[in-house]
């Protein structure tokens, strides 16, 4: 991953999926798939330290300019600042202004 991120030039993808759970007072009622899909460019890459025997822990920041969360199947948010997407719950927050401007 490191390598890849190296290229301050190249806008690179991170996908990320996990599982979520809810609670009540009576255990877990339900379990569903989360997906984090990331995209941007990695700035601040950060070399690490290293100490014989021990894992190297590396902190890089990236400047997303692409967004998309999906719980269930369902998308929460989803941001495109290229293409001047902004949708929450599926309703498009930019419209007013897309229909302002021409777009």
């Amino acid at each position: 991953v490191l390598r890849k991120a190296a290229n301050p030039y190249e806008s690179r993808t991170i996908m990320v999926r996990s599982s979520a759970e809810i609670y009540t007072n009576q255990g877990r009622i339900a379990e569903f798939p989360c997906v984090t899909l990331m995209q941007g460019f990695f700035r601040g890459i950060d070399a690490g330290a290293y100490k014989q025997n021990e894992a190297v822990n590396q902190e890089n920041d990236l400047t997303c300019h692409y967004l998309k969360v999906i719980h269930a199947g369902v998308t929460i948010v989803e941001v495109d600042v290229m293409n001047n997407i902004f949708r929450a719950e599926g309703q498009d927050l930019l419209a007013n202004y897309k229909l302002n401007v021409g777009i």
